[in-house]
């Protein structure tokens, strides 16, 4: 007993300390740097996701048209830039792009959409400046694969920078050691388990059945290599683009007369100009802003250089391509993707009932309730409700009169209980208006429920939860779709997390092969493979959220070597542009890459 209790306050420690950290790395401060760098950046190469934009559409989705496209071909231990562009939104499409958007309107009010937008917008030039060094700083191992990314970015980079060539391999070696750590949690445990609780909820697999399953079918892809993982990103996630997208559009379509007040809302409660100096104005700015800009992040990973490891992978010569192409993919991650999630929830209204009222006919199953009745956030005449509501609740007009409530369930009279999590969610998430009564059945040692001599399951008692996360985005989707909205969102979250998986084994396969060459990289794989079982059973909550704290660290390390590095950028981006205009010249040597025989090679290609 002695050492549970010994062991409980270690983890406590453990906890508080990452919890302190956690808050700073994805506090205001790194948020702020995050941002500021994209917005350097874009400045710094003049707008280049704007003035070049025709020019972008031509070289990525464009050229996939072409008969002949350089973007589908890849060499023997190579990837195309399509299979490049396709396995890093594996890595960065998942369940952030559904859970993150539904927290941050929930939280953040409709604004914070737009500020997702901001914050895509500088970060496409983020993502861009990773890819173009990833490919100019990129080398060959032992086996003939491209083996670059930050680390070797931050490396050979910086060693060309006389007052900055100290940090050079300390950087270097930092992210990768904290990319190797956050592989294991951000890349794979959470993503195992979404998928396995997604599957038991909706399906009823059960959880170790899921996790076995997803780290079989892992192994077997990420043992093949760059070129198996590749070639399964290039199918996977054009298929669960289109699903999801496809169900997105469908939600949205059917609710078309709330599109253009769901708009508004966006436009309006993200500046909310009216006492933007305080009160309910500023506040509502602020957590739009906040959450906006941070979820942006958390979903296209644009500043955190993990994607950086797979640009290097790519077939292509030419380092200004593939930047296009991380362009491209933060597009398609957050002004695609998670616009379409947040308008199929801005748009949607629900069917819900006070608290009172939906107690008197309580099931096994769950109903939607009304947080507040004040006329200002609920018409009790409107047969159907927003989901989101275009201010912030206030704490004055929450019911908390259901605390010691009765309600009847199947003609028995049972008590009406709030979660442990109820009204921490309810001031956190400012937004929503619903929650969800649920009936909890009596069980046997089985976990059977009890059913009355009618066959109705007997309630032991009735409890109302928040909504939030899946859940909300699954309500939203539930009004139109009915039953199949919780399938059609389990099976997107089953095809983004896997994904995950793929894209994540290889960034950190190649962090830990920069720390120890080729040694390692094996048993890498399989301990990785077994995580993924790990995660689909396990609550891990603190191991997340301290690989959460590394994801975020190495943020640290990659912006400090894009604004050193910024110059690189711009000279080879200037490089391409003079070479590639109308009027430019032929006779301009190329900046293809750092080392002389690489660029020699690329050259050669390019003939």
């Amino acid at each position: 007993m002695g050492l549970l209790i010994n062991i409980t306050g270690i983890l406590d420690k453990i906890s508080a300390v990452n919890e302190a950290v956690n808050g700073f790395v994805w506090g205001t401060p790194l948020l702020i740097l995050l941002v500021g760098t994209g917005v350097y950046l874009t400045f710094r190469l003049r707008l280049f996701q704007i003035t070049k934009a025709k020019y972008i559409y031509k070289a990525t989705v464009g050229s996939l048209f072409s008969k002949n496209s350089e973007a589908r071909k890849s060499g023997k231990e190579s990837i195309s830039q399509l299979q490049a562009v396709s396995t890093i939104l594996a890595a960065t499409l998942g369940t952030g792009n559904i859970t993150g958007v539904a927290t941050a309107i929930t939280a953040g009010g409709p604004g914070a959409v737009f500020w997702m937008w901001i914050s895509a917008f500088f970060g496409m030039m983020t993502m861009y400046a990773e890819a173009v060094l990833a490919i100019y700083f990129r080398k060959k191992n032992k086996a003939g694969e491209w083996t670059g990314g930050t680390m070797y970015s931050l490396e050979n980079g910086l060693k060309t920078k006389s007052k900055a060539k100290f940090l050079a391999k300390p950087l270097g070696v930092l992210f990768a050691v904290l990319c190797v750590i956050a592989s294991f949690g951000i890349g794979n445990m959470t993503q195992s388990n979404s998928i396995s609780n997604a599957m038991k909820t909706n399906f009823g697999i059960p959880l170790a059945v899921s996790g076995f399953a997803v780290a079989l079918v892992t192994g077997i892809v990420i043992f093949g290599g760059i070129k198996k993982i590749g070639a399964a990103a290039e199918r996977i996630i054009p298929l669960a683009s289109l699903f999801y997208i496809g169900a997105a559009l469908f939600i949205i379509f059917r609710n078309s007369d709330s599109l253009l007040n769901a708009f508004n809302a966006v436009l309006s409660n993200a500046f909310s100009f009216r006492s933007v100096a305080g009160g309910v104005g500023g506040y509502a700015v602020s957590r739009a802003v906040s959450f906006g800009l941070r979820r942006g992040v958390f979903s296209n990973e644009a500043g955190l250089g993990s994607s950086a490891t797979v640009q290097a992978s790519s077939d292509t010569a030419e380092p200004v391509i593939q930047g296009m192409w991380g362009i491209f993919a933060v597009f398609v991650d957050t002004i695609l993707i998670c616009s379409l999630t947040a308008f199929a929830v801005l748009s949607v209204k629900i069917t819900a009932l006070p608290v009172e009222a939906a107690a008197e006919n309580i099931t096994d199953k769950p109903s939607l309730v009304v947080l507040s009745t004040s006329s200002e956030v609920f018409e009790r005449d409107a047969a159907k409700i927003p989901l989101i509501l275009k201010k912030p609740l206030d704490e004055a007009d929450i019911n908390q009169s259901f605390e010691g409530m009765t309600g009847k369930a199947y003609g028995r009279t049972v008590k009406i209980k709030a979660s442990r999590d109820l009204f921490s969610a309810i001031a956190y998430n400012r937004y929503i208006n619903v929650a969800v009564l649920r009936g909890v059945p009596r069980t046997d040692a089985k976990g059977m429920k009890i059913l009355d001599d009618k066959g109705n399951p007997i309630i032991e008692y009735a409890e109302i939860s928040p909504v939030g996360g899946v859940s909300l985005v699954t309500t939203a989707f539930s009004e139109v779709l009915g039953s199949y909205a919780g399938k059609i969102i389990a099976i997107s979250i089953l095809l983004f997390a896997f994904a995950t998986l793929l894209g994540w084994s290889h960034i950190g396969a190649k962090a830990l092969e920069y720390l120890l060459k080729e040694k390692g990289v094996t048993a890498y794989k399989f301990i990785f493979t077994l995580f993924i079982v790990l995660g689909a059973v396990a609550n891990l909550e603190l191991a997340w959220s301290i690989s959460d704290t590394f994801n975020g660290l190495m943020a640290v390390p990659n912006l400090i070597g894009l604004i050193l590095l910024s110059g690189t950028v711009v000279k080879i981006t200037d490089n391409f542009i003079k070479r590639t205009a109308k009027k430019g010249s032929k006779n301009i040597k190329p900046m293809l890459s750092a080392f002389e025989d690489i660029q020699a090679e690329a050259e050669r290609k390019k003939l």
